[in-house]
């Protein structure tokens, strides 16, 4: 039986349609879930709310492994001084009253599981920005970076402090 030249060509558009749809598709899955992480953190930001905890055991649902270890050793190695974390770096602030957000602009990054979310708010009357940088790992959505205006990247502000500290001991 022979198959006609239209309707081959009409085989192989919709073959390929398919694939790039999927292709498309799994492209874009690791940003599924990214609002209502940035979301649940930002509600513990409201007048007299706890923040988030960026240290111990608290911090396992926002923090990666490895930027939550980086935290507890700062502190360790401060005993008890506010170093490069004098400030809450999710609000760059030390007081807040964050009651919604303006904007999340997530920028994906290449590598698959990673992205950038520039987040807006207004925090006690000023418009701050914080840029976050998220990996998704097997329990979900974790920071593993976060930089603001002054703060490019609180990663590498807290190696660089706890390399200083580590030296000095």
């Amino acid at each position: 039986m022979k198959i006609p030249h239209s309707s081959f060509r009409l085989a192989c558009v919709a073959a390929w349609l398919c694939v790039f749809a999927l292709s498309t598709a799994h492209a874009a899955a690791p940003l599924n879930g990214v609002d209502p992480f940035i979301h649940r953190i930002y509600a513990s930001y409201t007048l007299n709310g706890p923040g988030i905890p960026l240290s111990g055991e608290g911090a396992k649902p926002f923090l990666t492994p490895s930027l939550r270890q980086l935290v507890d050793r700062d502190q360790q190695l401060l005993h008890g001084e506010a170093g490069v974390l004098d400030a809450d770096p999710l609000c760059a602030c030390q007081d807040f009253d964050i009651r919604k957000l303006d904007g999340i602009a997530k920028r994906p990054d290449s590598t698959y599981g990673r992205t950038n979310v520039d987040v807006t708010f207004h925090n006690l009357g000023r418009v701050q920005t914080i840029e976050l940088t998220l990996i998704k790992t097997g329990d979900g959505w974790r920071i593993d970076d976060i930089g603001y205006s002054g703060m490019p990247s609180i990663r590498q502000a807290l190696t660089e402090e706890v390399e200083q500290l580590g030296h000095a001991q």
